[in-house]
């Protein structure tokens, strides 16, 4: 199995556990602000081979889309640790 069918397979079920459960905290959101997900229009912001860095990644992409994103990070960055990331990201 490709990353990337493994990859729309969690998008799948993703999909089918937000319709399914109402304690989830995507389904939660979505009830409480009128919205829906669109995991249809899910893209590869970056691929990592170890937690870390995937959670690390995660945690600045969702710092740096503030309010437009319903989702939680795994760990917190500080505002050094953010400014870091940010400078690191734009020389590549």
């Amino acid at each position: 199995m490709s990353r990337w069918s493994g990859f729309r397979r969690r998008e799948r079920e993703h999909a089918a556990a937000t319709k399914a459960t109402l304690s989830g905290h995507l389904t939660t959101h979505c009830s409480r602000n009128a919205c829906a997900s669109s995991f249809g229009d899910t893209w590869f912001l970056a691929r990592y081979l170890d937690k870390v860095s995937r959670e690390l990644r995660e945690a600045f992409e969702i710092q740096a889309k503030d309010k437009k994103c319903i989702s939680d990070t795994s760990l917190s960055l500080s505002w050094n640790e953010y400014s870091f990331l940010l400078g690191e990201l734009n020389r590549t």
